[in-house]
């Protein structure tokens, strides 16, 4: 029989709060001002066939080296063929020499670098950018999501573990209505390598019982395969159809069925 739930780990980006235009802001800070700013509108084409699962494969491996061509449609072919097996792909992430597209952030990291217009500060400028325009725009989290989590809270330790910086996610954490919900918050995580270094630190003793713990994520392998291959059970947030599917025990799409979970974790 599977242990009660106790500890639940949450992700902040498209897990409590969902997003789905701010893939447009990107694209266009990511090519301003380069030989690639003709393009944005088949780029921004280009993305959202890869969310629906037309171009691409979503929760896969890929080399992110530069594709040298002046064609947008030799590009997309080109970028296809970059795709790397599963198998020989497991190391470390942090060269920008191979990305997993588990998100909608790493699917357009991939372009940037893939169309050779990033350089480390360059992807990190188009970050900060589209996060001022995000916080702008009024971001807002959902009330019933909301409720729902100060509710689990009576039953469960929640720990928000994000790879986003203290100050960003604090601000970001406010303007959606959920500072001081968790139980407990750690930033600039650095998943995810440093995911379960992180809920150890929070929680010492957490993963001695792993089926007691739940992992909450949109990125799969970011979020979730750290702990899932400890035991630990999984929650993947896909609002998407259509796209390659990784390991997990639950999925959800959208954060009302987030919360209506959440509610019935505590009866």
């Amino acid at each position: 029989m599977e242990e009660k739930i106790k500890v639940i780990v949450f992700d902040l980006d498209g897990t409590i709060y969902q997003d789905f235009s701010f893939y447009k802001h990107y694209i266009h800070f990511m090519v301003e001002g380069t030989d690639k700013e003709t393009w944005e509108p088949r780029l921004a084409e280009y993305a959202e066939d890869v969310l629906r699962g037309k171009r691409l494969n979503m929760n896969s491996f890929y080399r992110c080296t530069a594709i040298r061509t002046d064609d947008p449609e030799q590009y997309f072919d080109m970028a296809e063929r970059a795709i790397l097996p599963d198998a020989t792909a497991r190391v470390r992430i942090d060269s920008n020499e191979t990305i997993y597209l588990g998100d909608a952030w790493a699917v357009l990291t991939f372009i940037g670098y893939s169309l050779g217009v990033f350089g480390a500060e360059r992807c990190q400028e188009t970050y900060r950018r589209t996060r001022r325009v995000m916080e702008e725009s009024g971001l807002c989290g959902s009330i019933h999501l909301r409720d729902a989590m100060k509710r689990v809270n009576n039953c469960c330790e929640t720990i928000l573990l994000s790879n986003s910086d203290a100050e960003t996610a604090q601000k970001l954490l406010g303007k959606l209505g959920y500072r001081g919900i968790f139980t407990q918050e750690s930033f600039s995580v650095e998943k995810p390598y440093g995911l379960v270094d992180a809920l150890g630190y929070c929680l010492p003793g957490a993963l001695e019982h792993p089926q007691a713990v739940l992992a909450i994520g949109d990125h799969a392998y970011n979020d979730l395969e750290p702990l899932r291959r400890l035991g630990c059970r999984t929650l993947w947030m896909n609002p998407y159809s259509g796209i390659r599917e990784p390991a997990y025990d639950i999925s959800l799409k959208t954060l009302d069925e987030l919360a209506d979970y959440l509610n019935c974790l505590c009866g």
